[in-house]
């Protein structure tokens, strides 16, 4: 690094056509590596629901609207569907926000680290960052992830405008992208834009600060920062309008209702049958129906589960401010979620970096960047963990923002200097994100492989409900795990098969394919009509138990109708998964 030409030897790097070439051909270049050496899936079966409603899978080929993205997105992807049915849009949207956000990180790191690095070393440390922080959302991607990293585009696009702006240079084109890309954030996950929000008015603020001595030379900056101010907050406004407008159906708002109570039931602790029986006797559940629908086996075909059942659950729900108990829960977390503990180990490290950086050159204000970047991760974080709710996606959806903003404040004010004296700190470095990258792809392809094998399942059934329409099949959460994300269905949709529960159960979307198949609710004694079938996989056990999901439901139809006929009528995989035909003893 201690070339005197250094200078001279990245001049192709100072024009940002080179630099886009080679930040995209290094994406490229990743995505195609794995794709050849892992499956690419959705982490989450979310993603999955909301594929299969805007293809119109569930729905004979008709693309429909699903509640957890904003409609606009919504109504875009649908007539892409509509137009061209046989190309999976909402997975290549997934991609295409994941490259975007990765080429323009690698853009800028190529562009602050120019003439300052070997260009070799350079690209090797924008190899090794881009594996060690967004390889593991690359390979198993999900709404909440993806819409962050759109968030953090908008991100690198502020803070280079800020850069760009504090060095005198008037011909900004970031405004227009950076609200673009906010937008989008909101469209895909909302909750999500709700944290980065948090950053960009953290670097908003920044920005404001250290340019505003500029403000005399260039009083179009007062113009700029309105534009942002004004019209990021505007085009989420709109867009929640044309969320009320087009979502205000009495559908709709009985489904709202309905799912706000589920999902704090689903996804926040509450009193266990066996922790408080009187509560569960006053709603009518039995401990079968409680272990069916409280116990992450989503059974919700039962006309006692109901937006008022778990407003009454949920109120045993409470938070306690303890920070100990904080503390715990997001070490227990780190402990449990290794590539939330490598993303952390990362932005320690970069936040020590430059918290020195900034007091050894007495830049006050990036100081106060730092410890503000650093306080606000750790309240945002703390409140995951006081609601006692921390999903790695949701983790990662803070951590990302953090990370990407510590490395632009590091590599934008790195000097030449500095790296030509500190080569064996870059050589630690170097071999900590090598360890970081290594044991990132080993986590992404084990879990990625484990989804496409259990896929497997569900495509199987769905399969099979093809190739039978005239009867409707019923699956359990046996077989919900179904992560594939370019599954493709042109001519015939397995739109007769239904999940006993799950996000989308009351939703409008649910409401059309149920009145596609002629039925008007989806309750527990539909088993017993003629053309209705009930598929499990009967070696999946409850709490690793002895007892199998399918034993505890026939036990709860048992409590719920009495006596009843079960038939074993035809197996899938070699007897892995059973097809059953209940039936109401005649007498």
């Amino acid at each position: 690094m201690n070339d005197k030409n250094l200078s001279n030897k990245n001049t192709i790097i100072d024009k940002s056509g080179f630099r886009i070439l080679i930040s995209l051909f290094i994406c490229v270049t990743l995505y195609i590596s794995f794709v050849s050496f892992f499956h690419l899936v959705f982490f989450i079966n979310d993603d999955e629901n909301i594929m299969y409603t805007l293809s119109g899978y569930y729905t004979y080929g008709i693309p429909d609207d699903h509640p957890f993205i904003n409609v606009i997105l919504s109504a875009i992807l649908r007539r892409l569907y509509g137009i061209f049915p046989s190309i999976q849009w909402y997975s290549l949207f997934h991609i295409f926000i994941i490259a975007g956000s990765i080429v323009l990180f690698n853009d800028l790191l190529l562009k602050y680290l120019n003439r300052k690095c070997h260009l070799i070393f350079i690209l090797l440390v924008i190899i090794l960052l881009d594996i060690a922080i967004f390889s593991y959302v690359m390979i198993l991607m999900q709404f909440t992830t993806t819409s962050a990293l759109a968030g953090c585009t908008a991100i690198l696009l502020l803070y280079d405008y800020i850069m760009e702006i504090k060095k005198g240079n008037r011909r900004i084109i970031h405004i227009p992208f950076i609200i673009t890309y906010s937008t989008l954030c909101y469209w895909h996950r909302k909750n999500t834009f709700y944290v980065i929000a948090c950053f960009l008015l953290l670097l908003f603020i920044y920005c404001i600060l250290i340019n505003f001595a500029k403000v005399k030379e260039n009083k179009s900056l007062i113009i700029h920062w309105l534009i942002m101010l004004f019209l990021i907050p505007g085009a989420i406004i709109l867009s929640i309008i044309a969320n009320m407008t087009k979502r205000n159906s009495n559908e709709w708002k009985y489904y709202n209702t309905y799912d706000s109570a589920r999902y704090h039931m689903t996804d926040y602790p509450h009193d266990s049958f066996i922790d408080n029986p009187d509560l569960y006797e006053q709603i009518g559940w039995s401990n079968e129906l409680y272990t069916l629908t409280a116990t992450n086996y989503w059974f919700f075909m039962d006309e006692k589960i109901n937006e008022n059942t778990f407003d009454v659950i949920n109120s045993t729900y409470t938070r306690e401010l303890e920070p100990k108990k904080i503390f715990t829960t997001w070490i227990s977390f780190l402990k449990k979620e290794s590539i939330a503990l490598f993303e952390s180990c990362i932005l320690f490290l970069l936040i020590i970096i430059n918290i020195i950086q900034s007091i050894i050159k007495h830049d006050k204000l990036r100081l106060l960047l730092c410890i503000c970047l650093t306080l606000g991760t750790i309240l945002l974080i703390s409140y995951l963990c006081l609601i006692q709710r921390i999903p790695l996606r949701a983790y990662q959806t803070i951590m990302f923002p953090s990370i990407i903003i510590s490395i632009l404040d590091l590599t934008h004010n790195i000097t030449e200097e500095f790296c030509a004296k500190k080569y064996i700190f870059f050589s630690i470095f170097s071999i900590f994100l090598i360890l970081i990258s290594i044991k990132t792809l080993i986590k992404a392809q084990k879990d990625a492989s484990y989804r496409y094998s259990i896929s497997r399942n569900t495509l199987s059934i769905e399969e099979y409900a093809i190739n039978h329409p005239e009867n409707i099949y019923i699956y359990d959460t046996s077989l919900t795990f179904r992560y594939e994300p370019f599954t493709i269905y042109k001519d015939f949709y397995p739109s007769n098969l239904f999940f006993w529960g799950g996000m989308g159960w009351n939703s409008p979307a649910f409401k059309y394919q149920l009145e596609l198949n002629g039925l008007s609710d989806l309750y527990s004694d539909v088993f017993f009509s003629d053309n209705v079938y009930y598929i499990t996989r009967p070696d999946y056990y409850v709490n690793s138990s002895d007892t199998s999901l399918s034993d505890i439901f026939f036990s709860y139809m048992e409590k719920t109708y009495g006596n009843y006929e079960i038939k074993t009528m035809d197996s899938i995989n070699n007897d892995d998964i059973l097809v059953y035909k209940l039936s109401l003893e005649e007498y």
